[in-house]
């Protein structure tokens, strides 16, 4: 009965440790995993991402040298340093669940384990040394649109972003009332982001029902955190709020839409920013909500706030 235990936990090891992982997590993790089944592939080794994320035996022979050609193969693809130690992490975190029992399902040794896991990415002058090589050797050291540091902004531009959205859309032969609400909502947006620093997954998780016009207060949940948050509106948060929800006209339900009615995606979220920061001149370097995020955090060490 121990042992028909044993060989049961070892085959769920992988589903057990999934289920406990936030959904970007895992997005995550597929897609490190896409990657490395990638590198597998063009050494003529199957292993699909789903195999490798789901089957221990999917990580049989796995060895220490096959995860520093995988490192050495994101290099040579112009990977960030910042993603090779990311999918390094994940191949560790699997390894780790194919690894000796209790913890792992016994398809590889403690002594295979150990190996792989001294294999590590890259950081702080390491990191800064292989990108200047890559350099000198004409490789990229990032690929994507995602910036290497954060695009800063001024106050001026900061009071311009909360008043200023975009045009008003051209007119159709059948008006949209999604797009009368655009400059409405988009002024909500800014003012959420420069006066209470949300991350992005934070504004899109409000509901109308976050904020509290009567008491003025905003009702803020972070899922990174699992925290739960009650702010005081500030002035042109509340001021925004007024008129984006006299014109939205509910009372529950997700603060923010997209055109289909559903609740606005991070991804949409990203793209808006971006658009009405190049309308207002950020055009060498792409405005993002974090950007906004960090503007708040220096503003109000600069203005006296204490760190803690």
């Amino acid at each position: 009965a121990g042992l028909a235990a044993n060989t049961a936990f070892h085959h769920d090891v992988f589903a057990d440790y999934r289920a406990t992982c936030r959904p970007n997590t895992l997005r995550r993790h597929d897609y490190d995993l896409r990657a490395f089944s990638a590198f597998l592939s063009s050494f003529g080794i199957s292993r699909s991402a789903e195999a490798l994320a789901s089957d221990p035996a999917a990580w049989r022979g796995m060895t220490y040298g096959i995860l520093v050609a995988f490192r050495r193969w994101l290099e040579e693809k112009g990977e960030a340093t910042s993603t090779i130690k990311a999918r390094v992490a994940t191949i560790h975190q699997y390894c780790k669940l194919a690894g000796p029992p209790s913890q792992g399902a016994g398809v590889l040794s403690a002594g295979d384990l150990a190996a792989i896991l001294s294999v590590k990415g890259y950081n702080g002058k390491a990191a800064r040394n292989l990108d200047e090589e890559r350099t000198r050797r004409a490789i990229p050291t990032r690929v994507g649109h995602k910036k290497a540091v954060f695009t800063a902004i001024t106050a001026r531009q900061a009071e311009q972003l909360k008043r200023t959205t975009t045009p008003s859309p051209p007119p159709q032969r059948i008006p949209r009332d999604h797009d009368q609400l655009l400059a409405a909502r988009d002024a909500l947006m800014f003012c959420l982001f420069i006066e209470h620093a949300l991350r992005c997954g934070e504004l899109v998780g409000l509901n109308v029902e976050s904020i509290d016009l009567d008491r003025h207060t905003l009702s803020i949940y972070s899922e990174k955190t699992h925290t739960f948050n009650v702010h005081q509106l500030q002035e042109h948060t509340e001021a925004a709020a007024r008129i984006y929800l006299e014109q939205f006209g509910r009372d529950a339900g997700p603060l923010f839409e997209g055109y289909q009615g559903q609740r606005i995606s991070p991804r949409a979220v990203n793209k808006r920013v971006g658009v009405i920061g190049q309308l207002l001149g950020f055009t060498k370097k792409r405005l993002s909500p974090h950007d906004l995020r960090h503007f708040f955090t220096f503003d109000a060490l600069e203005h006296g706030l204490p760190l803690d």
